[in-house]
């Protein structure tokens, strides 16, 4: 936000003295560069607010995939059930 504010400033030293280095710039083009900033200057939080929440949802959408492929390798079949209850209960017995 910092660098739509300066500018803003830069633009209204050009708008208000009607040249830009050195040259005469029509006043319905400045007008009309003055209607076209003011609308991106009150745009702006909008759109960052867009980003902020897509950021975000990417991210969410990042996590959840990551969780799944967890959850894929977390339930990976080792072996038969019998085993498995052997294997269980010898980690009862020892911890």
């Amino acid at each position: 936000m910092g660098g739509l504010d300066g500018n803003r400033q830069e633009f209204l030293r050009y708008h208000q003295a009607g040249h830009y280095e050195g040259q005469e710039v029509p006043r319905v083009q400045l007008d009309d560069m003055a209607g076209r900033f003011q609308k991106v200057t009150q745009a702006s939080d909008t759109f960052r607010k867009r980003l902020e929440y897509e950021e975000l949802q990417f991210r969410l959408i990042a996590f959840l995939v990551a969780a799944e492929e967890r959850l894929k390798l977390w339930t990976v079949p080792f072996g038969r059930p019998e085993e498995l209850a052997a294997i269980q209960r010898e980690y009862q017995v020892n911890y």
